[in-house]
């Protein structure tokens, strides 16, 4: 697409390694995407922001995080392969932000392909309406030479020995060839003539209109007036009717081609400018809407140029430092700009304020500085040292809005789905000296991948990094050696167990914790219950409910010069500061392992400060609480908000521990392993026999077996589901590989976590050292 646009010189290859989007050496060694890449073209007068995502499961939060920043799908489908499993998952998340979406059915050219199995396999996974608004042309063997247009009936044949620099096809109106009754043979289709393609793409295109018919009113009373609408009915008004079907995801269009042999992708260009939507035909996000009108309440008069950006992806560039890859929905944004992070809660505070250094337009790992950038654009900033993935950057307006009660924006990449990590592995420096260095590309890592995460364990003096595979941390440990040029090793991978009490019980935390705030001694007491629900999520947030009166409103305020009573904006630092606390007293609760705990809410019933001096074990009276007095000057509020914290954790870890039958979980995949079953090597049964042994022996569970869609291979193929827990798996995949000698796929996905049985709980607690029930926190 680049090439045919004119940014490229060259049409880039995966299997030479020098695609444009996929520029980091992990990348090209692999031959796969591992980041999220941004690029940039002209089609039509048209600017198109294109986002290039992973397709591995290991980076499926890389797609999370692009979808959010775009307008609508390209999904890329092999054409021998129909729909797979991680297809379905990006699919899913599509359908979260409802994203109408172009479907192009790539590699036509190779001898397996087959159009009508993949509609057929899209149509069942994912029950549709999709429709093909194109018809594969083939000559001699099966030797995919063009399409034909089904809304324009056009026939576009490209020469079989054109070099791949290539930009020429040759046209054809069909309409224009059956009119005129006259055989048509020259160039490629020489050998049976125009003619032969023409009954078979009017049938092609009867088929597409009543298709539509059925989706679009309008569009039904044009095509219901005429006797033969596959031929009557003109171009410009079918175009229209796609538009819309598109525009409102009421059906999916379909189109297809061969990026090998650069046939059929100018036509997925025309397809993008002319199918999918712009940005003014796009309603803005929830978050990026609330934003919008807090914006527009802090303003004096509405003003159609303030920018608002949504920031989906951090780089960090050795030159530029780093640079906060942002999509602009509205306004215009330019270098030297002022710009407010409207995430935070805190938006008086000066480090929400900061300066665009140099305005990027990112092509691959290719930049180019610009002037300015509007609606729609992608574009990455320099100078922002502070922003974090899912912050929402906006003008500084005169005034400030009270704070909503909005919990959707309490800090960035919570805005998103963020998943669990399911593996975790230690790292160990080959000297000392690479320590600071290697916390430095940690932090840097974290900041650029959020499902990236990275502790140090100070009982045994390591760093412990954790991810969503074995891929995805083996890429981390390249970069640190490559990009970062430490030597470090990695320890054996180990799966990430969790912790959850039994449903249906409650316990209540009660804590008081005393500081120096201000140079004053100030006494803050937290009461709240923890609840087990049951729900064993892989979501990194955590339920948090603040009861009714939970902020002690309408009682008397604590005493103090210097403070500030409560106004919206400081109540929502305070809960802000309380589900912090929560998170970290959750992420290392578990009274087993001191891992994370999951089908646990919590539930704030008071936050207060005493009036008087009252132990922490004594109970607390409502005389003796009185509301929260936030300290208006920053570095006062940052010792108050780590008392407070400090006093929540410590009301959790007491409530945590009075929850009954703790059970430790552990991560369950998904596993889909596509079998090729050879039409001499007997039953089906036997074929999968031995890949049916192996996963037993890993404690896995047979879901489904069934056949594969037909796609021309002799003997077909069989696709066996099952689930299997994630510490079972350790070369799983070379297995399978060995089994089938290298023809077998296979494809892991995180599933679920369920409990481990009784004998293996008793064998992980035998490898934990002696350790205090409840964790220990500091208040600094």
């Amino acid at each position: 697409m680049l090439f045919f646009a004119g940014r490229t010189r060259a049409v880039g290859e995966v299997d030479r390694g020098d695609t444009v989007t996929d520029y980091l050496a992990e990348e090209r060694e692999r031959g796969i995407s591992i980041m999220s890449a941004a690029a940039c073209l002209t089609w039509r007068q048209h600017d198109i922001h294109l986002i290039d995502t992973p397709g591995h499961v290991d980076f499926t939060f890389e797609v999370e995080r692009g979808l959010t920043a775009v307008d609508s799908a390209l999904v890329i489908i092999d054409a021998c392969k129909g729909v797979e499993t991680q297809t379905r998952t990006v699919w899913s998340q599509a359908n979260r932000y409802q994203l109408p979406r172009l479907i192009f059915v790539n590699k036509m050219d190779r001898p397996m392909a087959n159009f009508d199995n993949c509609l057929r396999s899209l149509r069942q996974r994912f029950g549709g309406a999709f429709f093909p608004l194109q018809m594969p042309v083939c000559i001699g063997k099966d030797q995919f030479v063009g399409i034909v247009d089904l809304p324009s009936l056009t026939l576009k044949v490209w020469p079989t020995t054109q070099k791949q620099t290539s930009r020429c096809f040759s046209q054809t109106d069909l309409l224009k060839v059956l009119a005129s009754k006259e055989p048509q043979k020259s160039g490629e289709l020489a050998v049976f003539g125009v003619s032969a393609v023409v009954p078979l793409a009017l049938k092609a295109r009867g088929q597409l209109l009543a298709s539509l018919a059925e989706l679009d009113d309008a569009f039904a009373n044009e095509y219901l007036l005429l006797d033969t609408p596959e031929s009557l009915l003109p171009a410009d008004v079918v175009h229209d009717c796609v538009k819309r079907v598109t525009t409102s995801s009421r059906g999916f269009p379909v189109v297809l081609g061969s990026s090998r042999r650069n046939i059929g992708i100018q036509p997925v260009l025309d397809g993008v400018v002319d199918y999918l939507p712009d940005p003014s035909q796009r309603p803005p996000p929830p978050l990026i809407a609330s934003v919008l009108s807090r914006i527009q309440r802090s303003t004096p008069h509405e003003d159609q140029s303030l920018p608002v950006l949504l920031t989906f992806k951090i780089l960090f560039d050795p030159q530029r430092g780093p640079l906060s890859l942002t999509r602009v929905f509205s306004g215009y944004v330019t270098p030297g700009m002022l710009i407010r992070n409207w995430t935070r809660q805190d938006l008086e505070d000066a480090s929400s304020v900061e300066k665009i250094g140099t305005l990027i337009q990112p092509t691959g790992d290719n930049y180019e500085v610009v002037d300015c950038a509007g609606p729609g654009s992608i574009v990455a900033l320099s100078g922002l040292q502070s922003t974090r993935t899912g912050d929402i950057l906006g003008p500084v307006t005169p005034n400030l809005p009270d704070s909503e009660e909005d919990e959707g924006t309490d800090g960035g990449v919570d805005s998103a789905f963020v998943p669990q990590p399911v593996v975790h592995a230690a790292l160990e420096p080959r000297s000392n000296s690479t320590f600071r260095n290697l916390e430095h590309a940690l932090t840097c890592m974290q900041r650029e991948d959020p499902s990236f995460k990275a502790t140090f364990d100070k009982e045994t003096g390591q760093w412990v990094v954790a991810g969503m595979g074995d891929l995805h941390l083996e890429v981390v440990l390249s970069r640190l050696r490559r990009e970062y040029q430490l030597e470090v090793n990695m320890g054996p991978l180990l799966t990430s167990h969790k912790e959850m009490p039994r449903a249906g019980h409650e316990c209540r935390g009660t804590a008081v914790s005393t500081g120096l705030i201000g140079g004053r001694q100030r006494s803050i007491f937290v009461e709240l219950d923890v609840f087990s629900d049951g729900n064993m999520s892989a979501s990194n947030r955590s339920r948090v409910i603040f009861e009714k009166g939970w902020n002690l409103e309408g009682q008397k305020r604590g005493g103090g010069s210097g403070d500030a009573y409560q106004s919206n904006a400081s109540q929502h630092k305070v809960m802000t500061c309380v589900r912090q606390g929560c998170e970290v007293a959750l992420a290392t609760g578990g009274p087993l392992l001191r891992s994370r705990v999951l089908g646990v809410g919590v539930r704030i019933r008071r936050v207060g400060q005493l009036s008087s001096a009252t132990s922490a074990d004594t109970t607390v009276m409502g005389a003796d609480l009185a509301r929260l007095q936030v300290p208006l000057a920053s570095q006062n509020f940052a010792s108050f908000a780590a008392l407070l914290r400090s006093t929540v954790m410590k009301a959790q870890s007491k409530a945590l521990a009075g929850l009954p039958e703790w059970k430790i979980v552990e991560p369950v995949m998904a596993v889909e392993i596509q079998i090729p079953l050879d039409g001499d090597s007997g039953s089906q049964d036997a074929s999968l026999a031995p890949f049916l042994g192996e996963l037993a022996r890993r404690r896995g569970e047979v879901e489904t077996v069934e056949m594969a869609e037909c796609d021309g291979h002799k003997g077909g193929k069989c696709r066996l589901r099952a689930f299997a827990p994630l510490a079972e798996l350790s070369g799983f995949s070379a297995a399978v590989r060995s089994l089938s000698s290298g023809r077998a796929e296979i494809v892991l996905l995180f599933a679920h976590f369920q409990p481990v049985s009784t004998e293996r709980q008793i064998e992980l607690l035998r490898h934990v050292p002696s350790r205090p029930l409840a964790p220990t926190h500091s208040s600094a």
